[in-house]
């Protein structure tokens, strides 16, 4: 059984995806860095152990051998707006090579609720050259739900809401891996051993 149920516990599954039809990209005009932009998310599963987070970013920076820092947060949903952090990770000193980059984080091993708020942000980039960096959108998900219409923003402020302006583009660019919670593959192993032990009963 043991043998069995292994591989499945370093299986992370895809249970919200948004990643195969861009519409837009959030510009801000910036010197070295973006706000948190943060889209609401329904998972397409339960029972899930949060593994990876990817977003993507428009950079269109002077200078192409330039770095930075990539921050992704999960948040609580509170009263439909982004609430607490639930996990944090940051890429420190990322090298882009491309105006639209997909990149992937590594997140802290949480269990998620039904829905959340994903997080982007971009910091510490260049400061002394003008560049403008944004955080790409795209629709409809693949994988789970979002609100095309409605996504919040913080430039240290507090978050504020945006909107689609009736053009259903408003979701980010997003992929949430998990892996399934250990009473899911507990559920498994005794399905398992109960169809392995009909098996020998029935001599087959």
């Amino acid at each position: 059984m043991l043998v069995a149920l292994a591989p499945c516990m370093g299986n992370a599954e895809i249970i919200y995806g948004n990643t195969t039809t861009p519409t837009i990209t959030s510009i801000w005009n910036t010197f070295g860095g973006t706000p948190e932009v943060a889209d609401h998310v329904f998972f397409a599963s339960k029972e899930r152990t949060l593994s990876a987070l990817t977003c993507s970013f428009f950079v269109n920076e002077i200078d192409p051998s330039g770095t930075f820092d990539v921050t992704y947060r999960i948040r609580a949903v509170d009263a439909g707006r982004p609430g607490d952090v639930l996990a944090e990770a940051t890429l420190a000193g990322y090298n882009y090579s491309q105006n639209n980059e997909a990149i992937r984080i590594e997140m802290p091993a949480i269990s998620l609720p039904n829905d959340v708020f994903v997080s982007g942000q971009i910091s510490n980039g260049h400061t002394e050259l003008s560049g403008t960096y944004g955080v790409n959108f795209a629709n409809p998900p693949e994988i789970g739900y979002s609100d095309p219409e409605e996504f919040f923003s913080n430039s240290g402020d507090g978050f504020i809401e945006g909107n689609g302006l009736g053009l259903g583009w408003a979701n980010m660019f997003a992929r949430v891996e998990a892996i399934p919670e250990p009473i899911s593959l507990l559920a498994l192993g005794g399905a398992l051993t109960t169809w392995l032990i009909r098996r020998k009963a029935l001599g087959r």
